[in-house]
């Protein structure tokens, strides 16, 4: 069944659930740029958040090829953070507010990325 999903995938689908989610919470935790293959989550750990970046362009169904570097992706996290920091390329990214967002740009992600926030 999982096989059979992904290969019926509809981008209809994923509008259907954002509009839902829109509509059970209109501010969102998180806006992006970034592509769609670019998967991001966004968790609490012991008084910081930490948003982890893949980069699925390199996925093709049961098959996984380099991945695309992909630059500048805008981020907004919901709340008032003073820092980022990248973790596998080390970076001290540059934090700006942007109504009730914190606002930053991964300059280059190539596969995976962590970003600190605090």
């Amino acid at each position: 069944m999982g096989a059979c999903t992904i290969r019926l995938s509809l981008p209809a689908h994923a509008g259907l659930f954002r509009d839902v989610m829109d509509r059970l919470n209109p501010q969102r935790q998180l806006r992006t740029n970034a592509h769609p293959l670019i998967e991001m989550t966004l968790m609490k750990q012991d008084g910081r958040r930490l948003l982890h970046l893949i980069n699925l362009s390199g996925h093709s169904q049961t098959g996984y090829y380099p991945p695309f570097a992909v630059k500048d992706i805008r981020v907004q996290v919901a709340g008032g953070f003073k820092s980022a920091r990248t973790v596998r390329s080390p970076h001290n990214l540059p934090v700006h507010a942007a109504g009730g967002y914190s606002e930053f740009t991964i300059p280059e992600l190539a596969d995976y990325e962590l970003v600190v926030l605090q």
